[in-house]
């Protein structure tokens, strides 16, 4: 069986948050050099860069498992399927954080980025539970066969 567009697309995403988090692990260290501090960040990237140093790590390592779960979402192998449904709630929750800080504060740019951040994930979260991905997984990871 052929992978489906929308696995595709997630491990896309998942590539992409990986590249993102890599450069707030970035930004953040240059920031606790620097001593600079961003204003008006709401959320869980707020928390993390006020952190500087340990947030950088954090940064860092949700770098690393976007990107090993979106390669592994490639390979189709069904520990990635279910590191998505984890770090797709987890990332829903936190986007909900920011979400109540960012319509607290009406920043309108926050907001929007927020709400789409928030219907991807969902999306990712959807998708990964339809009954067809989570065979296609499963099969996958078996070795088990299910076509002509």
């Amino acid at each position: 069986m052929q992978r489906p567009s929308g696995v595709t697309l997630a491990a896309v995403l998942y590539v992409y948050a990986a590249c993102i988090n890599l450069l707030g692990a970035l930004a953040t260290l240059l920031m606790g050099v620097t001593g600079a501090t961003p204003q008006g960040l709401t959320g869980a990237t707020g928390f993390l860069i006020g952190l500087k140093e340990i947030g950088a790590v954090i940064f860092f390592v949700l770098s690393a498992l976007s990107l090993a779960i979106g390669v592994g979402l490639l390979k189709l192998r069904n520990w990635a399927r279910m590191g998505a449904i984890a770090l797709s709630g987890l990332n829903a929750l936190g986007l909900l954080y920011g979400l109540v800080g960012s319509l607290l504060r009406f920043h309108v740019l926050t907001l929007v980025v927020n709400l789409i951040l928030l219907a991807l994930f969902a999306w990712v979260l959807w998708y990964m539970f339809r009954p067809h991905v989570a065979r296609l997984f499963a099969t996958r990871d078996t070795g088990a066969h299910t076509g002509p």
